[in-house]
């Protein structure tokens, strides 16, 4: 895994359901939404099975040259940098009490990049567009907070043998799917046709 890679949301390797949906020109927010969150989810479950998190958030409490081991011991040194982040905020050897300070960290820095990539992605949005995409994600992100905290907590237990594969995200109905692909279809041809 590449140094920040989990939450680069310009990385078209973690995030290319997210960014082909904004180069549609199309996405409504909510899709958007709903798409980084996937693309995030699907990175997010993926790091906590091979990255030893544990091992930083247990070595948080210790010696700095403990901490550095474990840090060095991360592909993605920003995710331990995060760790160790959110064990400052929180103080505590809770588990769960330092995974709600790392999902905060995490939110907000998706938000933030959300915000930018977004207008350089759609250089069209209004501003008013820009404020429905943010708040389109919040709304996103904050629903699935608690997934997501529950997540981080089972992977600085050490515990990521129930972390689910997937999500279930609600899916665009099939007529509206057909719709959509016909309508794209159609354009293609037209243009296709207008060239020869």
């Amino acid at each position: 895994m590449a140094e920040n890679e989990l939450l680069d949301l310009s990385n078209p390797y973690v995030y290319r359901r997210w960014q082909q949906l904004l180069a549609t020109q199309q996405a409504k927010p909510s899709e958007a939404a709903d798409a980084l969150y996937e693309d995030f989810s699907r990175a997010l479950r993926k790091a906590m099975r091979q990255e030893p998190m544990s091992r930083v958030f247990e070595a948080c409490g210790k010696d700095r040259a403990a901490l550095q081991v474990a840090v060095s011991t991360c592909k993605d040194r920003s995710l331990a940098k995060l760790i160790e982040q959110a064990c400052k905020i929180e103080r505590s050897g809770d588990p769960i009490a330092v995974a709600r300070a790392l999902a905060d960290l995490m939110i907000d820095s998706l938000t933030d990049q959300c915000n930018r990539r977004s207008y350089s992605l759609l250089p069209s949005l209004t501003r008013d567009g820009q404020q429905e995409m943010e708040s389109a994600t919040v709304q996103r992100l904050e629903k699935a907070r608690p997934d997501i905290v529950s997540w981080l907590g089972a992977a600085l237990r050490g515990d990521v043998s129930d972390l689910p594969k997937t999500v279930r995200l609600r899916r665009q109905p099939i007529d509206e799917l057909l719709k959509t692909s016909l309508v794209n279809f159609s354009g293609l041809v037209k243009r296709s046709s207008d060239h020869v």
